[in-house]
């Protein structure tokens, strides 16, 4: 017979198979992407070439910015190390594939505005890219790849994958925990069952004390240790011992 207690013990240890399978997951997807995480290197790179807007966007010509969609426009800022790679260097990689899933942004190495379509911001925007390069162009600066001709980064961190991955692992831990807990709670309960029964205390078997004899069982055993035979008592009639 199921009782209530069983019952609910058994809903719940499901639901937290429920949620085993997925930290299990994550815990191995995170292992494959701290490893890729630490293959990425810190190296210098020299800045070789920088490209930028350096004329307002029109209808014809929109080389250099992103159109948003409310019509405004951001000026995409492209750096390139050719010493390492042909590839336009991203600004930053996390440890989690979807944060450096494609996307526009990765054209740029850096996205400047707020998707303004005044020609006195855009004009100002120009001006910041070109300060820019001027700061930048042939000097090295830290970045981060895996090997030659792979894409380069200027920063590298870990993301929320990492609080994540300590989540999953601390769940499993309780997981297990609460397992062995009610393992242990069910064998003591099933020791109080089997003491009740036999009409004994809820004590241990070694702490049960032995029941003394009754008197005539005293009296009736042989004083001699040699004697294993029990004699009785001898049996007078008339004076005379028979």
């Amino acid at each position: 017979m199921i009782t209530n207690n069983t019952l609910v013990f058994n809903i719940l240890f499901i639901v937290a198979i429920c949620f085993l399978i997925p930290a299990i997951v994550y815990i191995i997807y995170g292992s494959i992407e701290y490893h890729n995480y630490n293959i990425i290197k810190p190296y210098k790179c020299n800045i070789t070439v920088i490209d930028y807007p350096k004329i307002i966007p029109s209808i014809h010509n929109k080389e250099g910015w992103i159109q948003c969609s409310n019509g405004g426009f951001d000026g995409c800022m492209k750096w390139y190390a050719n010493d390492v790679s042909s590839l336009v260097i991203r600004k930053i990689y996390r440890m989690t594939y979807l944060d450096n899933a494609p996307s526009i942004d990765d054209h740029c190495t850096y996205r400047y505005g707020d998707c303004d379509s005044s020609l006195i911001v855009m004009r100002k925007l120009i001006q910041d890219m070109t300060a820019k390069q001027d700061q930048v162009l042939n000097t090295n600066v830290t970045c981060y790849y895996e090997s030659l001709d792979s894409y380069i980064y200027l920063h590298k961190e870990h993301g929320i994958i990492i609080i994540g991955w300590i989540i999953s692992i601390a769940y499993i831990t309780l997981f297990l925990i609460t397992i062995f807990y009610s393992k242990y709670k069910m064998i003591m309960r099933r020791n109080q069952i089997v003491y009740i029964g036999t009409g004994l205390s809820n004590t241990s078997p070694n702490q049960i004390e032995e029941v003394p004899p009754k008197y005539d069982e005293i009296s009736m055993r042989s004083t001699d240790p040699l004697d294993v035979n029990v004699q009785s008592p001898p049996t007078y009639y008339g004076g005379f011992e028979i």
